[in-house]
């Protein structure tokens, strides 16, 4: 099994893509992609929001290299929880884009 994410501005160049791909190959679409590269991908589709997370890659990596006496320890690691994160102004446009 291989998966592949297919991403697009635009839903016509995806079914498009997806199209020509059956002329080659035996393909399933999925749905929305919930899990790429040990980041977690939330959708809330009524407001617009994507949400990215790596919980379970996080603690995969701390149960792997972390003793049981450590994980106490680590449970309370500083983060300022009002850190806000603002769009990026100099984003490309989707003429850059393409």
């Amino acid at each position: 099994m291989n998966d592949l994410a297919i991403i697009s501005l635009k839903t016509e160049e995806i079914s498009l893509f997806i199209k020509k791909l059956k002329n080659h190959f035996n393909i399933k679409k999925l749905n929305f992609i919930k899990d790429y590269l040990n980041v977690e991908i939330d959708y809330n589709m009524k407001e617009g929001h994507l949400k990215f997370n790596q919980i379970k890659y996080i603690n995969k990596i701390l149960n792997k290299y972390f003793k049981e006496k450590n994980k106490k320890a680590l449970k309370y690691i500083p983060l300022n929880l009002n850190i806000k994160l603002k769009s990026n102004i100099n984003t490309a446009n989707i003429e850059d884009i393409k």
